[in-house]
């Protein structure tokens, strides 16, 4: 054979494996650079009330709803990160992107399975690295970066895993360890969310539409029944959510399509959004619908065997029905959030089981189509990268937004302008955040916002200090706190080419009256400074009856400055 014939493949898995490890690597920067220990939204009931209050509320409290979902085994990592880690936060980021490659590792497996008899040497091999990208996708930043969608995760590696594991097992004698670890991730996933229910059942039909023996199905029967009845049992129904059957009978049409959407959401981000995104989304959502539905006829038609085709094609089903699932309550809120960040998880999932189960058709058909669809995965590779890229940008991380907002909170500040953008209820939140210092828990338990109160009252003794620069953009009153305003600029230390995490703001007399913190992107600053002032910008608060003041800022912690801080504090304050 002649050369060339060695190398394609060699040079095709380069490529491919080469594209894994860029959407490995630029996630793993995204995530590092949009990390924040910042309790966000349902963390805040989810994670630190359930901590706070588990003394009191006792083992009840583990399976107690939260929304219409029992999240247990995503409160046994809060649990841990608050208990012996004191909520730093960086577990559970850690947690959900090892369940990202977990999900991959668990499709390439699957691949494999279908793959064993292939002897394709370029699309087949090409698919694993391909699968390794796509579940890594950038695309799912929102649950990538907050520490509460473990369960997220599990909600659709479990039901794959058990269907997976069920497969396997069918090659080994009735009961096998095999076929006990399936119907546990079964079981495992009522823990999830409330789409978890789902997967006993679907495990169930699938023994029985396979003739997996009357042992095995009886089992699988039993465990479909009493784990949704376990589910259910004391179950309260979410009325602020919206339900199947009246978006079904409000608007059919728009249900259908936020459930295209759902499914198809990834393309909508790979095509770069906008109207030809969602026009791209709604078409694969739709062919996504309709290659199940044509594929689960053909296979009823057929020998019915337990094949990882038809294992991977009920997961299919699964993410179909929770896409449906999720339209019903959520349609309400308008299309676009079909297009959220969470929820092309599920999707990337689903698209990922979809390949599986059509692998060994793809990897037999004629050479000129192989070669097309090759052409068609490596064009689908290069946006991968393209959009992998968008993890790199910094202004699209909220991780400074999510510290700014803690500020207030540890400073017992009413703003519910900056606190309603971690959580709804700023008042809620304010007593959380003080129970949490209290107890010594995330980031209220540590420097710089568990001494932001004494900041604001005594000034720090620095010494010898390098020079800072800085200005004062903005500042805004409070109603909620009249003798406080919030104030935004930036603050620099040019010697030490360095940014201090934390400012203390000075009256003439040398008086502690404001607090501030670094962090917001600051590009304007960076052009005229240098490259190391690109996160200058700071907000935080002062005492109005300041603001006419001659005023001096010090960076406080690793980085001390301090210099004049000029700007809109010369003008009367309002």
């Amino acid at each position: 054979m002649p050369e060339h014939g060695y190398q394609a493949p060699r040079l095709t898995m380069l490529f491919f494996w080469c594209v894994a490890l860029a959407a490995l690597g630029l996630t793993a920067f995204g995530s590092v650079q949009g990390f924040s220990p910042v309790p966000y939204w349902d963390m805040w009931d989810g994670q630190l009330a359930f901590y706070l209050n588990l003394r009191e509320a006792g083992l009840a409290a583990w399976w107690d709803q939260h929304n219409e979902h029992r999240i247990l085994l995503t409160r046994l990592f809060f649990f841990t990160d608050l208990h012996w880690l004191n909520g730093s936060g960086w577990l559970l980021i850690l947690v959900n992107h090892l369940l990202a490659v977990s999900a991959a590792i668990l499709f390439i497996g699957a691949l494999r399975s279908a793959l064993s008899e292939s002897r394709d040497r370029l699309l087949g091999p090409a698919l694993a690295p391909l699968l390794f990208a796509w579940l890594l996708l950038w695309t799912q930043h929102e649950n990538l970066l907050w520490g509460f969608q473990i369960q997220f995760f599990l909600a659709q590696l479990l039901p794959a895993l058990a269907l997976f594991l069920l497969y396997r097992s069918s090659y080994s004698s009735p009961i096998n360890i095999t076929f006990i670890a399936a119907c546990g991730a079964g079981v495992a996933a009522l823990g999830t969310m409330a789409n978890g229910v789902v997967a006993l059942p679907l495990m169930a039909l699938l023994a029985i539409v396979t003739r997996q023996g009357v042992f095995r199905t009886a089992i699988l029967v039993a465990l479909a029944i009493i784990g949704p009845i376990a589910y259910f049992y004391g179950f309260n129904a979410v009325e602020s959510h919206g339900s199947l059957s009246s978006a079904l009978g409000d608007n059919p049409i728009r249900l259908v399509r936020y459930v295209f959407l759902y499914l198809g959401s990834p393309f909508f981000y790979l095509a770069g959004g906008g109207t030809q995104g969602s026009y791209l989304a709604t078409a694969a959502g739709a062919f996504m619908v309709a290659a199940t539905a044509f594929t689960g006829i053909r296979f009823l038609l057929g020998p019915r065997r337990l094949t990882i085709e038809a294992a991977m094609l009920t997961f299919v089903v699964f993410i179909v029905g929770t896409a449906v699932a999720t339209a019903g309550g959520r349609v309400t809120f308008g299309l676009e959030q079909a297009l959220s960040s969470r929820y092309t998880t599920p999707a990337l999932i689903g698209w990922a089981a979809l390949l599986v189960a059509h692998a060994r058709t793809l990897v037999m058909l004629p050479a000129a189509a192989r070669a097309t669809l090759l052409a068609a995965a490596a064009v689908l590779a290069v946006a991968i990268v393209i959009h992998q890229l968008q993890a790199l940008d910094p202004e699209g991380h909220q991780a400074f937004e999510r510290d700014a907002a803690a500020l207030p909170l540890a400073l017992q500040i009413h703003d519910p302008e900056r606190t309603q953008r971690v959580y709804p209820d700023s008042k809620t939140a304010l007593d959380l955040a003080r129970r949490a210092r209290d107890a010594g828990v995330t980031v209220f338990a540590e420097p710089p916002l568990r001494d932001a109160p004494q900041l604001l009252e005594k000034a720090e003794e620095l010494g010898p200090v390098s020079n800072c620069l800085a200005f004062l953009d903005s500042y805004q009153a409070l109603p909620f706190e009249p003798s406080f305003a919030y104030i935004t600029g930036w603050v620099h230390a040019p010697d030490l080419r360095r940014t201090p995490q934390t400012l203390q703001i000075l009256d003439s007399r040398g008086k502690a009256v404001g607090i501030g913190i670094t962090g917001r992107y600051r590009p304007d600053v960076a052009e005229t400074i240098g490259p190391d002032a690109r996160h200058t910008g700071f907000s935080g608060y002062i005492e109005v009856s300041a603001l006419t003041d001659d005023l001096t800022v010090q960076g406080i912690g690793t980085t001390r400055c301090r210099g004049p801080l000029p700007g809109m504090h010369t003008q009367k304050a309002h």
